[in-house]
């Protein structure tokens, strides 16, 4: 991995901070801060350290998985999204498991999932499933069978300003100059690469070009004056 990837890594990596407001100006209560609250329960969320600890194995098992993803380009597309659907629904299917085990015990009913849904809610999640699972993932497979495996990854972060487009559109959520610069920082970050790539095989493309046309252009100087008397 070259010095400019890790560069937009690392600007990418930053442009997330601040779309999710950890860092920026105003955090924290400071001009300008990183807000990381460590704390593992708080009155609003008791098990808040549990909840900690899950987001980082997701993200890490998630980051991993466009790695894989990327790496692995002599898997067939097809063959990948079968196998991403049957774990991710087998996942799914263990974690409901587990926690409704947990809530059927004194003292945890919390944990247990309860499920009533209104006919505007299954809309809403049969839209989700398509969204989430056959465009988004069906997408995200085609291009990790296509693209370096550090640039799949790093334009993988386009999710957040995707997010935070929609959180102002639909949900009507404030749009802080903290937002605007992860935005910003992300989209660049994540595009730099694949477009410094792009010019430089067209680039390459033209220079090809050109060396075949003066070779064309010597061999025909060749055989005309080869033909002279």
């Amino acid at each position: 991995m070259s010095a400019l990837q890790w560069v937009c890594l690392l600007i990418v990596f930053v442009g997330m901070l601040f779309g999710e407001g950890l860092l920026g100006f105003g955090v924290g209560g400071q001009a300008f801060g990183l807000d990381f609250n460590l704390e593992t329960s708080t009155p609003e969320f008791p098990q808040k350290g549990v909840g900690d600890a899950f987001g980082l194995l997701s993200g890490l098992f998630y980051g991993l998985s466009m790695f894989f993803n990327g790496y692995r380009k002599d898997a067939d597309t097809t063959a990948r999204g079968v196998w991403n659907f049957i774990f991710a629904v087998l996942g799914a299917g263990i974690i409901t498991i587990i926690l409704n085990s947990l809530g059927s015990q004194p003292g945890m009913e919390n944990w247990a999932l309860s499920v009533h849904f209104t006919t505007f809610n299954w809309i809403g999640a049969v839209l989700l499933w398509i969204i989430c699972g056959p465009i988004a993932l069906g997408t995200l497979l085609v291009a990790g069978r296509n693209l370096p495996a550090m640039d799949y990854g790093t334009i993988a972060y386009w999710e957040v300003p995707v997010a935070i487009f929609i959180g102002i559109v639909i949900f009507a959520e404030p749009m802080t100059i903290n937002s605007w610069l992860g935005v910003l920082l992300i989209c660049g970050g994540g595009a730099f690469p694949t477009v410094k790539a792009m010019l430089a095989r067209k680039g390459t493309g033209s220079v090809d070009q050109k060396t075949l046309e003066s070779v064309q252009a010597e061999n025909q100087a060749e055989v005309e004056t080869q033909d002279l008397p």
